[in-house]
């Protein structure tokens, strides 16, 4: 019986560690998409995309599109959370600021060579 039980619960367990493998090896599968949010406060409008070059969750980076121009707050060549942590936290700031944001993929956005035909891009240092 004491045989039978511990068999039993080796099975279950390495049962248990297969799915878990299974379920941690599909997340490294599927393509990050690109997300974001977006703000409005009146009718003003901004827009802040976490973007993932490569479709994993390094190299990132976070855009902010304000009156045209792109500018890119954030990057991290290494550090997995960071641009979410950071797109989170400047959300977080607008909402304080007065703004209003919601969640949105980026497919939901227009594309900005459709919508903002002037749009100049600024970089800002990186701070990982």
């Amino acid at each position: 019986m004491i045989i039978f039980s511990l068999s039993r619960t080796i099975k279950t367990s390495c049962y248990g560690c297969f799915v878990a493998l299974l379920c941690f090896s599909s997340l490294h599968l599927h393509a990050i998409e690109n997300s974001g949010y977006l703000c409005q406060l009146g009718n003003q409008v901004r827009a802040i995309h976490i973007v993932y070059p490569n479709k994993t969750l390094v190299p990132c980076e976070v855009q902010y599109i304000k009156n045209g121009t792109l500018q890119v707050l954030w990057s991290a060549q290494n550090q997995t959370g960071y641009c979410e942590r950071k797109a989170s936290e400047f959300v977080e700031k607008q909402k304080g600021w007065g703004w209003t944001c919601s969640v949105r993929s980026l497919t939901s956005f227009v594309k900005p060579k459709t919508s903002l035909p002037n749009v100049t891009f600024t970089a800002i240092p990186a701070e990982e």
